[in-house]
């Protein structure tokens, strides 16, 4: 049985775009990691913070959520506004991948971190969570520390955003030649994937209407496969949406605005 060159190309592809983002991860790991935690720290703060103006002012924990609610929203960056100029740069962004600022703008509106909310949460029964919380967080940490490389690679090769970058200039360095070398590998992998997935569409559409539809030479074939990979385009969009909208708490537009701009950058 002859083995078919597309898929043979399209496997090949992919397990160089798998093995140099795993290695890839792993040297981040190597040149970014540190032992020290931010989220904790942030948190250690806040509980520092909380105890001092309670045992100053007798301040409650619900006036120490909101002053810090509102002192983080008044510290905030204001949201841009729309003036033609900005809109242009918006369209130009939406049509290319380059657009990293705007996207990862898109990325931060959706993931809207609560980091007032998220931190203030263990106020309420800290004598009890604070120990656990801390104790989990270092067994999870080197796990989810390669993970979050593994991610960040991916979205780097394709993409081209995330929510974390290197803070070194070797990770810095790194990252522009890994960049270099990924995103070509990345652009022929779904390259691969593209053609392959067409083909099989092709393949069916046609068997269907000579079965069925009784064709002895289908026509406008390219046209017919464009719109079946069209549509499931849309069907995989509406999915993932619907899909986040209650894993992300977020609305039907936000969940699928959100997965358009990923599929489509």
């Amino acid at each position: 049985m002859s083995f078919d060159p597309l898929l043979k190309t399209a496997l090949l592809r992919c397990l160089v775009f798998w093995l140099l983002g795993s290695i890839s991860a792993l040297l981040f790991v190597a040149v970014e990691y540190k032992e020290k935690d931010d989220k904790e720290e942030k948190y250690k703060l806040l509980l520092s913070l909380y105890e001092s103006l309670e045992s100053k002012y007798n301040m409650s924990i619900e006036e120490f959520n909101n002053i810090s609610r509102t002192a983080h929203e008044a510290l905030s960056e204001p949201k841009p506004q729309w003036i033609y100029l900005d809109a242009i740069l918006f369209i130009f962004h939406a049509w290319t991948t380059i657009g990293e600022e705007t996207v990862m703008a898109q990325y931060r509106v959706f993931f809207k971190p609560p980091l007032i909310r998220k931190y203030t949460w263990a106020f309420v029964e800290r004598k009890i969570a604070e120990e656990k919380i801390i104790t989990k967080r270092k067994h999870r940490k080197t796990i989810l520390t390669l993970y979050s490389n593994v991610h960040k690679i991916f979205t780097l090769f394709s993409t081209g955003y995330g929510n974390i970058t290197p803070q070194t200039p070797s990770g810095q360095v790194m990252c522009i030649f890994i960049s270099l070398l990924g995103i070509p590998i990345t652009l022929l992998m779904l390259k691969s994937m593209g053609e392959l997935i067409a083909k099989w569409v092709n393949t069916i559409i046609t068997k269907f209407e000579k079965k069925f539809l009784k064709t002895l030479q289908p026509k406008h074939m390219q046209i017919k496969t464009a719109m079946v990979l069209f549509s499931i385009m849309i069907i995989s969009i509406l999915t993932a949406g619907f899909l986040s909208t209650p894993l992300r708490n977020w609305s039907i537009v936000e969940s699928v605005y959100f997965w358009f701009v990923t599929f489509t950058t």
